[in-house]
């Protein structure tokens, strides 16, 4: 149950995990399908509904919570001002044209402070502070716990029969099959 659960939570495509499953019949997942308890008043319709799902499910239980973590763990204090109610509220009753368009998001933010951000800002992509994997997935400790993890006889492997060290894509699903390689060692028993 936890695998299937995990499989359908990480960011590998439906094709992908079918190599995974090969024919071990723990691969017959369905498509998730989010409580419906966080799904919004049919009165919102179209783009907004991401938004909304977004302010329910994506900040509260990701971002902010990693913000806050990094923050306190440097001792230091953040804030979230455009999570102020009353801006959000007014942000969620705009058109969504004011919002995003094509690839084009956050427009009428970017429009109202266009003369305070200088150019280098304006025009820069998002930036996040990504985990270092390349990096980590290069250490000795690591390739030695990958090995013991994506060895033919381990717990992933009896679950993820199309798994093994060669098999993985990218650093990215490497280390998300490693960690949930090594949770499975310690807890599925």
């Amino acid at each position: 149950m936890y695998t299937r659960q995990f499989m359908q939570s990480i960011h590998i495509r439906n094709e992908r995990r079918r190599e995974l499953w090969g024919d071990n019949s723990y691969g017959k997942f369905e498509p998730y399908h989010p409580d419906s308890s966080l799904n919004p008043d049919p009165s919102v319709t179209g783009s907004n509904r991401g938004f909304y799902y977004d302010l329910q499910t994506y900040l509260p239980g990701d971002i902010l919570v990693k913000v806050d973590r990094a923050a306190m763990a440097n001792s230091l204090e953040t804030r979230a001002p455009f999570l102020d109610r009353d801006l959000a509220e007014f942000a969620l009753s705009l058109p969504v044209s004011l919002k995003v368009s094509n690839w084009d998001t956050k427009i009428i933010m970017q429009h109202a402070c266009k003369k305070y951000w200088p150019d280098q800002l304006r025009g820069r992509k998002k930036q996040g502070f990504g985990s270092p994997i390349g990096v980590w997935m290069k250490e000795r400790k690591v390739k030695e716990l990958m090995e013991n993890v994506f060895a033919s006889n381990s717990t992933l492997a009896g679950i993820l029969p199309g798994i093994t060290s060669g098999s993985t894509k990218t650093d990215y699903e490497r280390w998300l099959l490693l960690t949930f390689g090594l949770w499975l060692d310690k807890w599925h028993k």
